[in-house]
């Protein structure tokens, strides 16, 4: 099955947030701590504050990477948690009529809707070029924040999450983990295989942010190497230029 993919509505700057592999479930007693995990996600603090009695996130909230959510399909009662941060773009994994008042609410906060028809895992298998089109979005920093979502936040979501966590260096192990806290009970066998069997280098277009950051500190180690090595020899030189002249100036 070939993937669609449409995109909706206008974004907007976003504050940057900073926590990384952060899993939280959803209930009831936990909205206040979904809350200050958002609000420490937020480097600047800005996150405004929306909880109240009738507040909360969506089913299966958590943060996954800089900047980047998870959950479910985000209904009436949370928009007002959601609005709190700050959001520039929402992917919906899922093609269906969204709910009263979703479009209505992305377009008064300024927040850009990209949707993908990712089939249900159960059945169908995930096309490698819907995956890689889905991971070319959720890992440009450009997008962020951002809420990717499906219908329960469980199978659609996890796998993408996976995905986006092996272009991390992420282990097996751990990345399926991490499916099974939010899937459980439901854990989809076909969902375990195509995690574990799953070949980051079927992403050609994508490199892993882990090489771009050892590039970056390969270069400065490299830069700053040279530097040393330059002002070594300026400063052997001219102690060998100090040394000559008081055998210059006796020889007068």
């Amino acid at each position: 099955m070939d993937g669609k993919f449409s995109q909706n509505g206008q974004g907007h700057s976003g504050d940057k947030a900073s926590t990384e592999g952060a899993m939280h479930l959803q209930t009831m007693d936990n909205v206040e701590a979904q809350y200050e995990a958002a609000q420490k996600a937020d480097g600047n603090g800005q996150i405004e504050r929306h909880i109240t009695s009738s507040s909360k996130p969506p089913l299966n909230f958590g943060t996954v990477l800089q900047g980047l959510y998870r959950s479910s399909y985000p209904e009436a009662e949370h928009y007002s948690f959601i609005q709190g941060l700050k959001l520039k773009t929402i992917v919906t994994l899922v093609s269906k009529e969204m709910p009263d008042g979703f479009q209505q609410f992305m377009d008064a906060n300024g927040i850009t809707h990209k949707i993908f028809d990712m089939g249900g895992t159960k059945k169908e298998k995930i096309p490698v070029e819907l995956m890689q089109s889905i991971i070319k979005v959720v890992t440009d920093k450009e997008n962020y924040p951002m809420l990717i979502h499906c219908n329960q936040g469980k199978h659609r979501t996890g796998c993408v999450v996976g995905v986006i966590r092996m272009t991390n260096s992420w282990d097996t192990k751990r990345v399926l983990e991490e499916y099974t806290t939010f899937a459980a009970p439901k854990v989809r066998e076909t969902d375990l295989k195509y995690l574990t069997n799953f070949k980051i280098s079927s992403l050609p277009n994508l490199k892993p942010k882990n090489f771009t950051h050892t590039i970056g500190r390969y270069g400065y180690l490299t830069i700053m190497a040279f530097f040393t090595i330059c002002l070594f020899i300026y400063s052997f030189s001219k102690m060998r230029i100090w040394s000559r002249r008081p055998r210059e100036a006796s020889s007068l």
